[in-house]
């Protein structure tokens, strides 16, 4: 039976609020499941946590100092890493601001109730995840930022956050490499804070705070933390600890189950194979000792299972219904450099000594595995490119890689010969020569602070500088009749704070001018001498207002830019 026999026709005033209910029911009971297990989780962690540490406290070996005193310890050993990571924070808070993308669309509603409605939805942060249709399915992204507005409204501190958030996966990529090669090799900090923070990938995710990829990347690091400690441990509460960040972690992007399910796969694979440290193979495999050895990895194979339940639900059900094609990229490229190059290496090396068994699998063969699928089915969606944002969780992969090859490989050699400090200063070197070699790229780290800071800039200087405008044009007696095209700033997203006694909307399919706000609302207006123009962040005004011949720039943030003008028609 077909179903649109019994239902509205989905484009509808009726289908489209049916779509709306149907989204919001879903929604909601996937919220209450997802943060009552993760709370059931979080409890059992603790009890676990507090059960292991009374059988340590029984162990005269077991004492050492806490994760503050290491921290500091640390910090002492590798200042300049510290230093870095400090100045690399300042610049983030210094340049932080509201005016980029959808942040303009996200930030505005933040303001709505004059900031007296903290803890409620916000629809801007609901609707460009949950409300779409499009067979995408991304529920958890920017809802960090969303849980973020409800508690302060200022930009500078949601950009503390994601400052806590970078030098944490410095820190955990650190922590996995001492735990995978059980052995701390020296300036391993300063090696992973160079290769993290001053890459293109880390600078255009973490400059602003649209990109999920931050907490996504910070959840496969965590995850693999956790992971590697059970396996080394087989605690409990790092065995919940990684289901927790896996479960989490699947929902923040289309295509993130390949980065937690992956490695349990090829883990399960390699070790039944007997590829694989610590694990049992097949061969006289009791039923009891592989549910026992590999209990994890049938839970991360099994949220797969998951996943794909909620996605049919949340996403495939309505956007069928809907009728929308499925979003994807018209031209795509597969763009990829000395990094990715890196990866690819070392996985070859690694799949070598596997085939003639030189040595033992490890869970950053998994790792590798899944970051290598991960582009491929980014490439698949929207094209992959080595400097975007979207290669964050492999470019974090390659790092992994380069940390192993440095502790394992190259440093207990050059140990052998030379001192700790020259060995640091080499690692550290090294870096540098890679970082540089970056800049032999069109897209490269500095290029793209450079990018994000100046539209942002640029942006922010055009409002301010119209609204100057436009108030001393009021203060001199003037009607401000004011239009505005297709832009991420519109009547309802902050130009109405502007000054003006029209707000009139260009329609760039017709250039039809409609009054949106003012005398005449919702009627077709004529313009006249001495209407104004702005545009914020358009740089192909030409393609949204035929004839911009008949305005006067009156005003232009940049010189060279396209974008941040104020004009008036002659």
């Amino acid at each position: 039976m077909n179903i649109q026999t019994w239902l509205p026709a989905s484009q509808s005033h009726e289908g489209q609020a049916l779509l709306d209910q149907y989204n919001l029911i879903t929604h909601s009971i996937f919220f209450v499941a997802l943060i009552g297990f993760s709370v059931w989780v979080l409890i059992c962690i603790r009890q676990a946590h507090l059960k292991e540490q009374h059988k340590c406290q029984r162990s005269k070996d077991s004492q050492g100092d806490g994760w503050l005193s290491n921290a500091v310890a640390l910090c002492r050993r590798q200042p300049l890493a510290v230093a870095l990571m400090t100045l690399y924070g300042i610049a983030m808070l210094h340049q932080m601001t509201w005016f980029f993308h959808e942040i303009v669309v996200w930030y505005d509603s933040v303001l709505d109730d004059t900031l007296l409605n903290n803890f409620s939805l916000r629809t801007y942060f609901v609707k460009e995840t949950m409300r779409r249709n499009d067979f995408r399915f991304f529920p958890l992204a920017h809802q960090d930022l969303h849980l973020l507005s409800w508690f302060t409204p200022y930009v500078k501190v949601w950009a503390m956050v994601s400052v806590i958030e970078l030098v944490a996966i410095v820190a955990l990529c650190c922590q996995f490499t001492s735990k995978l090669t059980r052995r701390s090799a020296p300036a391993l900090l300063l090696m992973a804070t160079v290769l993290i923070l001053l890459q293109p990938a880390t600078a255009t995710a973490f400059f602003q705070l649209i990109y999920s990829e931050r907490i996504l990347t910070l959840l496969l690091i965590g995850y693999a933390v956790s992971y590697i400690t059970y396996q080394r441990t087989n605690h409990q509460s790092a065995f919940l600890t990684t289901l927790l960040l896996a479960t989490l972690g699947l929902f923040f992007k289309d295509v993130a189950p390949l980065l937690f399910i992956i490695p349990a796969a090829v883990t399960l694979a390699l070790g039944l194979t007997g590829r694989m440290e610590d694990k049992p193979a097949l061969k006289g495999l009791t039923r009891r000792t592989f549910v026992d050895h590999y209990r994890l990895e049938l839970w991360l194979c099994a949220l797969g299972l998951i996943f794909v339940g909620w996605f049919v639900v949340l996403s495939l059900i309505p956007s069928l219904y809907e009728g929308q094609n499925a979003l994807r990229s018209n031209t795509k490229t597969f763009d990829v450099g000395i990094r990715y190059g890196v990866l690819l290496l070392f996985s070859s090396i690694r799949c070598w000594h596997l085939v003639q068994k030189q040595h033992q699998g490890t869970l950053l063969d998994g790792l590798n595995a899944s970051a290598i699928l991960y582009s491929l089915a980014v490439y698949a969606f929207a094209g992959f490119q080595e400097a975007s944002y979207l290669a964050l969780p492999v470019q974090l992969v390659i790092v992994l890689d380069v940390l192993y090859a440095w502790s394992l490989w190259i440093s207990p050699s050059l140990s052998k010969r030379i001192n700790n400090t020259s060995v640091g200063l080499i690692g550290g070197g090294a870096c540098a020569l890679l970082i540089a070699s970056d800049h032999l790229n069109h897209n490269h780290f500095s290029s793209a602070v450079h990018k994000i800071v100046h539209k942002q800039a640029n942006w922010q200087s055009a409002y301010n500088q119209s609204n100057k405008a436009l108030k001393s044009a009021r203060n001199r007696g003037e009607e401000i009749n004011l239009i505005f095209t297709d832009s991420w700033f519109t009547h309802k997203r902050h130009l109405d704070n502007l000054p003006f006694s029209r707000l009139i909307f260009l329609d760039p399919s017709d250039q039809s001018l409609t009054v949106l706000v003012g005398e005449g609302k919702g009627e077709i207006y004529t313009p006249r001498s001495g209407d104004y123009l702005i545009n914020i962040d358009r740089k192909n005004l030409n393609d949204y207002v035929d004839h911009l011949d008949e305005y006067e720039q009156i005003l232009s943030v940049h010189d060279m830019s396209k974008s941040g003008n104020l004009y008036r028609r002659r």
